[in-house]
């Protein structure tokens, strides 16, 4: 059974809670205690306690947080936080997972956010399928604004992938426009974004991630592996009979994480738009970490798509460049006009597409055109033998 939301088909979601995955974290807490503790900390304090932490953003690029905050603070007030939940990328549903079965995380970390950076408006972006999951967000928002004496907007977006973008949702809340596009940069949100102020900008998830090192303190850095991979990673894994979301360590095996499946597999698509497919058996013995990915060329994805029987490259290649170009907000040339000469003509002579795959990972805004570089690139080398010709 499915249920469509306002255009969006949100499918039946099994929770995945044995090994690799944990069963439970921080769905019990009291909003209200951990504020009135919250309120005991200094913002130096919460730095100092993130800083230790090694905590990175979970929107892609891994930032550190702590770092992001330092640079934010350097800029005088006013500031302005933005929590992204526009979660665009297809068939992800990490942040819906976290605000249907732990609000109180966002919110715990949305607060110590808006204490530490001293912020003077809060802007809470949703995809606009989750309408419902907002209207949950209310009451705790009122318990925040009462506190810290701050002002929290709830806006949402059409949920289009280029809007997870940080600039695109900056100018799709400044302009109030129908698409968001994103800037060309310097200057960075923390030195000028939203409405000319310093903004730092947080992925829904990075902030679930915050709560944990908030309430854990010192067991934070035993989760996950080492060299700056430590807390979790909410993952959704699509196969043929099911969606299925659950929350892992860092550093834990590709194929670990796919242990629950009963059936083969070609391989899996890590990453949605901007991510890979990894197909042979050593690429899925490396550890879903930030390191591995980089060393792939791509950033942690939030999402695996399993690769089934029968599987056709060709048709799964259209399917890519279909959805690519669909997504793409057409601003840069090297994403709009690579994107569409490679679905028209997706078997032209390796020179060319190469010289096309390069201008778009050089010179594309936001991360859709390098990204999708990234894919098309190890896909044609991986699958060019299997692939038809015209």
């Amino acid at each position: 059974m499915k249920v469509e939301l306002h255009g969006k088909v949100i499918p039946r979601i099994t929770t995945l809670t044995k090994p690799p995955y944990l069963e439970s974290i921080l769905r019990d807490i009291s909003l209200s205690e951990v504020l009135e503790r919250l309120q005991s900390l200094s913002s130096e304090e919460i730095i100092h306690l993130v800083e230790r932490s090694n905590l990175r953003g979970r929107g892609g690029g891994g930032f550190p947080l702590h770092l992001k905050w330092q640079l934010a603070l350097k800029n005088r007030p006013p500031r302005i936080l933005i929590a992204n939940g526009c979660e665009g990328e297809k068939g992800i549903y990490s942040d819906f997972f976290l605000l249907r079965r732990s609000p109180q995380r966002i919110v715990l970390a949305l607060a110590a956010s808006i204490k530490t950076l001293g912020v003077s408006e809060v802007y809470f972006a949703l995809r606009h399928e989750y309408l419902s999951e907002g209207d949950r967000l209310k009451p705790y928002f009122h318990m925040v604004e009462d506190l810290l004496k701050v002002r929290i907007h709830l806006f949402f977006t059409r949920g289009r992938y280029v809007e997870g973008e940080e600039t695109a949702l900056i100018s799709l809340i400044d302009k109030r426009v129908f698409a968001g596009f994103p800037l060309d940069k310097p200057p960075y949100p923390v030195e000028k974004g939203l409405f000319g102020y310093p903004t730092v900008v947080s992925n829904v998830e990075t902030l679930a991630q915050l709560s944990l090192v908030l309430f854990n303190g010192n067991g934070y850095s035993e989760m996950g592996s080492q060299n700056c991979n430590q807390g979790t990673k909410i993952i959704t894994v699509t196969t043929s009979s099911g969606t299925y979301v659950g929350e892992s360590p860092l550093g834990v095996k590709v194929k670990d994480l796919l242990s629950f499946l009963s059936n083969d597999y070609v391989g899996v698509h890590i990453g949605g738009l901007g991510g890979i497919i990894l197909n042979r058996r050593e690429e899925l013995e490396v550890p879903y970490s930030f390191e591995s990915f980089r060393n792939f060329g791509t950033g942690l994805g939030a999402g695996l798509v399993v690769l089934e029987e029968p599987f056709s490259p060709s048709q799964y290649l259209v399917s890519f460049l279909d959805s690519a170009l669909t997504e793409s907000c057409g601003k840069c040339v090297p994403c709009r006009s690579g994107l569409s000469l490679l679905f028209r003509r997706p078997y032209l002579p390796e020179y060319i597409r190469e010289e096309i795959l390069y201008l778009m990972t050089k010179a594309s805004l936001c991360g859709l055109g390098k990204g999708a570089s990234i894919f098309l690139r190890k896909f044609y080398k991986d699958f060019g033998g299997e692939l038809g010709s015209k």
